[in-house]
């Protein structure tokens, strides 16, 4: 892009701000009938662009979900030697993705599950006592 087409976006952009800025509610009413009226289109684009950005989408919703980033993901399951944190399995299970484990109390990553350990841990609401409980349970006591 040449300087004087940078120039001219940004110019651009800086008036659309002010009158976004002079005219929020009158905008915001706007854009929420048109989302209401061009719903199906809109997702239509949507899942076209995360088809054809799946790293971008990706970054997006680990960074949204979890406050990690894709590079901080790859790094935690490679600490892990590529394997779930509990069984140690390296097949990650439906969706084809190991899973981000966190406390779902306080939001703290806690490392990568296999879809089976994720599910697990879930149903049993992160709970320690339960999860000995069941141990026991498990161990004939």
């Amino acid at each position: 892009m040449e300087i004087n087409d940078q120039t001219k976006r940004e110019s651009i952009n800086k008036e659309r701000r002010r009158r976004y800025h002079n005219n929020k509610e009158k905008h915001n009413e706007y854009m929420k009938s048109y989302r209401k009226t061009n719903k199906e289109k809109i997702n239509k684009n949507n899942r076209e662009w995360r088809k054809n950005n799946k790293d971008k989408s990706r970054e997006g919703k680990l960074k949204h979900l979890y406050g990690i980033t894709l590079a901080d993901y790859d790094n935690m399951l490679a600490s892990q030697g590529g394997v779930c944190a509990i069984c140690h399995s390296d097949s990650p299970g439906a969706g084809g993705r190991f899973q981000v484990d966190h406390n779902h109390a306080t939001g703290a990553v806690r490392g990568v599950l296999c879809n089976k350990c994720n599910t697990g841990i879930a149903i049993f609401d992160d709970n320690v006592d339960v999860l000995k409980s069941a141990i026991k349970y498990i161990r004939g006591g």
